[in-house]
């Protein structure tokens, strides 16, 4: 009997049985004029071998054991006299069924049901615990159903530290393909393998081989995943869970359901908007539930999906009621009593549902509780012995698992499994079974099982299950959560019995392992938890110092890679004050590493070479050729972008020589693909085009798609600026679409940002403005500052182009910046210089491209690019001489592009070479991969040459080409150029030329020069 206290419990005997009898705990007996303070009291009144009770215990009781009247009796200690019952007999087992009542037609939703479009959708429901958000995606699933043929895979996250955070995709696959996850890993492949040629007949052994790869790591055991690098092993994944929602989408309908996405990680997160993204055109329905007050964003902004986010508030007083009368029924049916069900469930649907559950079990609508939980407790209180052991154990488990975990977890325990209990539990709505799984109805539930658990029990019960999970694989994150939570319950306690005494060194053992994991895979988030569990467990357990050093290693690794600069500098500077104690010169190099790529990302490239150079002395010395191999990469890869090629390549060489002595395949390929990029930046597109064919063979042959997405992505640019235009956007729309379907953002905006180039030079203005633009915006969300730059230069020009001269301005102000204050090297430069030169800004366009002529000569590259640009803009501003200078020093290697005779063209017009313009100019027309740019430029130079030799004719029809091409595009700088050329050849004005501020002074002065020759015309007399 609970009396007037959450605590007090007694067991009583009635009649032959030991029952346990519960009533509501918190409830306010005083002001009911209920059960007085304590059950003794009452007890003193009842006759030999029995028990009195109050209203309230009867009411909730009623139902369970049989009553008489025993009149009004006044308890020792209170004024007030009260209505007794004696009970009897039990009637039912305590918890005895309840009627799931799913079979209550939906209320107060019907406006936020959806159906589907036979193309992507993404449903998102936020609302509070109890609302009606699994209602609601039960009932939409329900509709799709009855639509037609229905795919339905369905997950849920668990909270903060459970299980591996692909948890809610590695359940819904695994109860699809009827996968469980709890065998040995030789019996999970192979029944994976089987399941997979079941479902996928068309794909090769290899295809299906990668398959099974990823299924096994999704579940938690070891793979060949875990071989591959972090951002490779999250597209491989990507691709392989896509791949499969695709090719069911064909066959009809494919629905995944994730619940409770508040507890989410970002990886999972990218996997889902990666869905959304690559099955928009699939009849794809993904529909997802959180709560509110998570720092999860979600749902994500989508120009391709459908996306729809609800937000379900509590029902209103109507449509309680019609819920209310429904579970309630026409004989039990009263005004009173619905709205005090309105009042106490504030609209709650689940609350609801419990009240009328309590209603018709004999509670007055006068005893109706204020609180979920204190309700769903005092149901807890009516379960057998059974129930309650295996509900409990449920909740120290989490919030679902398999069935089989609930046995193993009993047999550690010493317990007996009671299968049966489960069941009934299922019927009495507090547990869900699915398949060989099971889950909490609610939150509520579980929170309210676990906290009737002592803290001794509980870390018992932990204990228990890091020990039942001894065996098992692919469960190191819950193996670690759960020695954790004894360990942090034992410290707070003391010794605790049937607990290990060295419980808290086996959960830091543990949860460094899976920090590791964590960071080795890319779950930053997850690293930086383990790892900071175990920093605090280690202060109060015997751990060495190369321990904690370890840890402070992955947590500022993690940090690192999320750029938040304060919180790993502080875990560099302890790992480093760790390693001066031990003399343990690879824990100093490591930290000097990370503490260098800390200053790469903010732009201090000076002190990123001291450190990272300091790194690499102390690992020469260190005989780990592994740790130096990568120092040696990232060294040269910071000299790669902003630094020396030449140095750069002699950082690579060293690495490559370690990396041929280690075997390591991949180590080699990448060095290939960045000597690649040195030779692309160098202007040597042959070799470059080699090198990288040859480290996208690499990667193919070892299955690493991110290394063959960057080999190919950088090939596309290599045939972009030959002129390749076919084959460039060939490449870059594969490269494009494989890593979206990898997740890869960085490599995705990339490959926009060559199809706005792409969409540029082939006149295709707004398309390349949208393409950059949308390039731009990931770029800054991933705040990368050379990305940023390489999106922004087509972006600048579409803008001149099409006459947004603010815009432009603002795009060249950021290209400025990034400039001045990123290691993006000579790229904004160059940007500005162009779009300048287009505009006729000669003053600007020289200053920049001087500017970035003299980075990349310090770098090494090539300059044949701002070498053009600068020859134009000191032809615009009537300095023809070293224009003309300029464009004779272009090496052999250029000469044939259709820009450098696009530039001569204009340069030997404006100083009087009329006849070699003319030959330069018509090469341009001929040439293959020249833009239309090119040929506006070109049509000017041969009108301005023409008419200095007189060809009136041919100078007008220059001139009128000229304006076409440029009216074809919508490039009003373009066409008010040519319109100026036609003007000043034949004293008309061209209908064409209506912008007379589109085009600058530099543009103003040289079409003077072209069409005189550089000479200045001659002057009419008088009498003329």
């Amino acid at each position: 009997v609970l009396a007037g206290s959450d605590d007090i419990r007694m067991r009583v005997g009635i009649n032959t049985g030991e029952v346990l009898v519960g009533t509501l705990a918190g409830t306010d007996y005083t002001a009911m004029g209920d059960v007085v303070n304590t059950a003794s009291r009452l007890q003193a009144e009842a006759p030999p071998g029995g028990v009195l009770v109050g209203e309230v215990t009867y009411g909730h009781t009623s139902h369970t054991f049989s009553y008489e009247p025993a009149g009004t009796l006044r308890p020792r200690g209170r004024e007030k006299s009260l209505e007794a019952w004696l009970a009897l007999a039990p009637t039912a087992p305590p918890g005895s069924r309840r009627r799931r009542r799913r079979d209550v037609a939906v209320v107060g939703r019907v406006p936020e049901l959806v159906t589907d479009s036979g193309r992507g959708v993404l449903l998102h429901i936020n609302g509070e615990n109890g609302v009606g958000k699994s209602r609601l995606v039960d009932e939409v699933i329900q509709r799709a159903r009855d639509k037609g043929e229905l795919s339905v895979l369905e997950g849920a996250c668990v909270p903060y530290g459970e299980a591996n955070v692909w948890w809610p995709i590695a359940s819904a696959l695994s109860n699809y393909l009827d996968l469980d996850t709890g065998v040995p890993l030789e019996t999970a492949r192979a029944t994976a393998m089987e399941r997979a040629k079941e479902t996928f007949p068309t794909i090769d052994d290899q295809e299906t081989e990668h398959l099974v790869d990823v299924f096994t790591h999704l579940a938690g055991y070891s793979s060949r995943i875990d071989r591959l690098d972090a951002a490779t092993a999250r597209s491989t994944i990507h691709h392989a869970v896509t791949f499969v929602m695709e090719a069911r989408a064909r066959q009809g309908t494919m629905v995944l359901s994730v619940d409770d996405l508040h507890w989410a990680d970002p990886v999972l997160i990218e996997l889902l908007e990666h869905l959304v993204t690559s099955l928009h055109r699939h009849p794809f329905l993904l529909i997802t539930a959180m709560r509110p007050g998570s720092d999860v964003v979600w749902p994500p902004r989508s120009d391709r999906s459908t996306v729809l986010s609800l937000t379900l508030q509590p029902l209103n007083r109507p449509d309680t009621e019609t819920l209310a009368a429904a579970l309630l029924g026409d004989a039990m049916r009263d005004e009173q009593l619905l709205v005090a069900l309105y009042e106490r469930s504030g609209g709650n649907p689940l609350f609801l549902f419990e009240l009328v559950a309590l209603t018709e079990a004999g509670g007055g609508h006068r005893e109706l509780p204020d609180s979920l939980r204190t309700l769903i407790a005092a149901r807890l209180d009516q379960l057998t012995p059974e129930q309650r052991q295996i509900l409990e154990n449920a909740a120290v488990l989490g919030t679902a698992g398999n069935i089989s975990s609930l046995e193993i977890f009993a047999g550690a325990l010493n317990q007996t499994y009671h299968p049966e209990a489960l069941t009934e539990l299922d019927d009495l709505g507090l547990v869900e079974i699915r398949g060989r799984r099971w889950e909490f109805r609610s939150e509520s539930v579980r929170d309210a099982a676990y906290q009737t658990l002592t803290k001794s029990a509980r870390a018992q019960r932990h204990a228990g299950v890091a020990k039942s999970m001894q065996t098992a694989v692919g469960q190191l994150d819950d193996r670690a959560h759960h020695s954790a939570t004894a360990a942090e319950l034992v410290q707070e306690l003391g010794a605790v019995d049937r607990v290990p005494a060295d419980i808290g060194t086996q959960a830091v053992q543990l949860l460094t392992e899976a920090a590791d994991r964590a960071l080795d895979t890319g779950s930053l988030r997850v690293a930086i938890r383990h790892s900071s569990r175990a920093l605090e467990l280690a202060l109060n357990v015997e751990t060495t110092r190369a321990q904690i050093a370890h840890l402070h290693f992955v947590r500022a690794s993690a940090f690192t890679e999320q750029r938040d600069t304060t919180a790993a500098t502080a875990d560099i500077d302890a790992l480093l004050a760790i390693a001066a104690e031990l003399d343990d010169v690879t824990l100093h190099a490591e930290g000097l590493r990370l503490r260098g790529s800390l200053s790469h990302g903010a732009g201090r490239l000076d002190d990123a070479r001291r450190e990272l150079g300091e790194a690499v002395d102390l690992l020469r010395n260190a005989e780990v050729p592994a740790l130096l191999a990568r120092a040696m990469r990232v060294r040269g890869f910071i000299e790669m972008f902003g630094g020396s090629l030449v140095d750069a390549e002699w950082f690579f060489g060293e690495a490559d020589e370690l990396y041929q002595t280690l075997g390591d395949e991949r180590g080699l390929a990448y060095i290939e693909q960045h000597r690649a990029w040195i030779a692309f930046l160098s202007g040597e597109l042959a070799s470059a085009r080699q090198r990288l064919t040859h480290a996208a063979e690499t990667h193919t042959r070892l299955g690493d798609r991110n290394g063959v997405g960057w080999a190919s992505g950088l090939l596309a640019f290599v045939e972009f600026f030959e002129g390749n235009f076919g084959a460039a956007e060939a490449l870059a729309g594969t490269v494009a679409k494989e890593a979206e379907l990898r997740g890869d953002l960085w490599a995705a905006s990339m490959m926009n940002t060559l199809l706005a180039d792409l969409r540029l030079w082939q006149g295709k203005l707004e398309e390349a403005a949208d393409f950059a633009e949308k390039a731009r915006v990931r770029f800054k969300q991933i705040n990368d500052k050379f990305g940023l730059a390489t999106a922004l230069a087509p972006l600048v020009r579409a803008q001149v182009a099409l006459g947004r001269h603010a815009a432009a301005q603002r795009s060249s102000e950021e290209l400025l910046t990034l400039a001045d204050t990123s290691q993006s090297g000579p790229q904004p430069l160059m940007a500005v210089a162009g779009a300048a030169m287009h505009r006729g800004n000669a003053h600007v366009a020289a200053a920049m491209a001087e500017r970035a002529i003299a980075e990349i000569q310090a770098m090494g590259g090539a300059t044949f690019e701002p070498t053009l640009v600068l020859a134009l803009a000191y032809a615009q501003q009537g300095r023809t001489d070293e224009a003309l200078s300029l464009v004779e020093s272009i090496p052999a290697v250029g000469t044939n592009h259709p820009f450098t005779h696009t530039v001569t063209a204009l340069v030997l017009a404006s100083v009087g070479q009329a006849a070699e313009a003319i030959i330069h100019a018509d090469a341009v027309t001929r040439a293959s991969g020249a833009t239309y740019l090119d040929l506006v430029f070109a049509y000017v130079a041969a009108a301005g040459a023409y008419s200095q030799l007189g060809d009136e004719e041919k100078a007008e029809l220059s001139a009128q080409a000229a304006i076409a091409r440029a009216l074809s595009v919508g490039d009003v700088v373009a066409t008010a150029l040519a319109a100026t050329m036609f003007q000043t050849i034949t004293g008309k004005q061209h209908a064409a030329f209506d912008d007379h501020t589109a085009l600058g002074d530099g543009w103003v002065q040289l079409v003077g020069r072209l069409a005189t020759g550089g000479h200045e015309p001659a002057v009419a007399s008088a009498g003329e």
